[in-house]
């Protein structure tokens, strides 16, 4: 057997390892997967299904306030036991932390278990990771390419360590700390949960009760967010009531709301009016941003050839509204860890976004 397969097949097993949970589990027969089962917060929708209709009736308990998070850098298993904790009992920053970091672990697991079957399968598809010099031999380019994806497995099993002895959770689980950290205010959560970002497409049949009550409050929520300054947020909500290009895949949170001219027109025109552009820090970000400004232009002159002279007036009345209403739209914060710092650790800026502290 020649050394490339050897090689390949070493570093798939223990992938395969990894995402099979060898070395997740152990040592956790008192910390099994039910630590991880719904938030205790009284929120409606944050107990158990049969619960629910009881949770809603009653009034909602004060949250707790956020208080400073464990460091980012702390291996899970370390702080899985507090945020679980702070979480179930309300803190919003909590629940998001906790949310981001069992997100994260589940899609490690999820990487790990397909670049295995990539090294078992001695796939071609190696190349994505890595840049392959164009001019070389063919023989040179498959040594790139499969020396990048060893790099790429490497540097994939040193961030699976995060996750080490970390219980599995499950795509409800997740959504309800996500969803929990949005009712409570947090400004990421909210981000998460409105836009229809917390739910997993592979995981759609085990969330329809939870996307049934997130398709009775994203509209809400969102606007939420918009109004907070997350300017995310308020494309979004212009992309969601655009009546254009409805025929197209269209995101969770477009089909929780009814298509409205004016107001997409609206929300687009404070985008454009209120939303300053971000520095182009290299030519590619500065072209990413045409484009994105040019998409903005095109939307807005589309509504507003569509729309009849009242529902302009209508549109333009509702930016103005914005404009004096809003908060200053502002980037999403990556509290006390630098956006260099953040890139670094497992699970980039998602994990930092979750507390100003």
């Amino acid at each position: 057997m020649s050394r490339r397969p050897l090689l390949f097949v070493s570093i798939a097993l223990v992938l395969a390892a990894a995402a099979g949970g060898l070395g997740w589990l152990g040592g956790r027969a008192s910390h099994d997967a039910s630590s991880t089962e719904a938030p205790g917060v009284d929120v409606a929708g944050d107990t158990a299904p049969a619960a629910r209709g009881a949770a809603s009736a009653r009034p909602p308990v004060q949250r707790p306030p956020d208080r400073p998070l464990p460091p980012l850098d702390q291996p899970l298993r370390d702080v899985l036991p507090e945020l679980q904790r702070r979480a179930d009992a309300g803190e919003a920053a909590a629940a998001c932390r906790l949310a981001a970091e069992l997100d994260f672990c589940a899609q490690i697991r999820m990487r790990l278990a397909s670049t295995a079957e990539m090294l078992r399968d001695g796939s071609d598809s190696s190349v994505r990771f890595g840049q392959i010099d164009s001019n070389a031999t063919p023989e040179e380019q498959q040594r790139q390419s499969e020396r990048a994806l060893v790099a790429h497995s490497e540097r994939l099993l040193e961030e699976s360590a995060h996750c080490d002895s970390v219980p599995p959770s499950t795509p409800v689980q997740r959504v309800q700390y996500w969803r929990s950290a949005a009712l409570g205010g947090n400004p990421m959560a909210l981000r998460m949960y409105a836009s229809g970002n917390a739910f997993r497409q592979e995981s759609v049949l085990d969330q329809l009760d939870a996307l049934r009550l997130y398709r009775g409050e994203a509209e809400s929520l969102a606007v939420r967010a918009a109004q907070s300054g997350d300017r995310m947020m308020v494309l979004a909500l212009g992309n969601a009531y655009s009546p254009n290009n409805r025929e197209q895949r269209r995101s969770l949170l477009s089909q929780a709301v009814k298509p409205d001219g004016a107001r997409a027109l609206a929300f687009f025109l404070h985008a454009q009016a209120q939303l300053p552009a971000p520095p182009a820090t290299s030519p590619r970000n500065a072209n990413r941003q045409a484009m994105r400004d040019n998409r903005l232009t095109r939307s807005i002159r589309e509504l507003e050839t569509q729309l009849d002279p009242s529902a302009l007036a209508q549109a333009r009345q509702l930016a103005a509204d914005m404009a004096r209403d809003y908060a200053p739209p502002a980037m999403p914060s990556s509290g006390n860890t630098s956006r260099t710092e953040a890139r670094g650790l497992p699970g980039g800026m998602l994990r930092a976004q979750c507390s100003d502290d």
